[in-house]
Parts: C-alpha cells; structure tokens; sequence
C-alpha cells in the first residue's frame, strides 16, 4: 500500500483523493484514531508500488509513501 496523506480533516483527504482521481488514480480514504488517510493499493508486488510511487512524483506527489507490500 501508499499512503498519500493523512488529515485529521476528512475535507483534506477527499481533496487529494479528488485529485488523484483527476489524474486516473485510484485511492481510498480510511479513518482511524482521528486521522482520514489517502491509500492506494494493495499491490501484488514491490515493483507494482515502486511503479505507482514514481507515477505519483511526476505529477508532483513526492511526498507519497509505500506503507506495504502484500505478497
């Protein structure tokens, strides 16, 4: 998984869920302990991740992170 952004305001996570939307990329908003994070994934590979996190830096997310790699 990568996370994206984590807010304790769930108006911020569904402005970089938007935006990741607008640019064709799926992602999820999850709540938990008061924070609303912004998660992709799972990916079936650490390739699959490493792919997504350089898509995410060109469009100007560099501040993405991997949290997991299943499998």
């Amino acid at each position: 998984m990568v996370q994206c952004g984590s807010f304790r305001a769930a108006d911020q996570a569904e402005s970089v869920r938007a935006r990741l939307a607008f640019e064709g990329i799926e992602s999820r908003i999850t709540n938990g302990g008061g924070w609303n994070r912004v998660v992709l994934g799972p990916f079936s590979s650490r390739a699959g991740a490493d792919k997504t996190l350089s898509r995410l830096k060109g469009i100007g997310m560099s501040g993405c992170i991997p949290l997991s790699v299943r499998g």
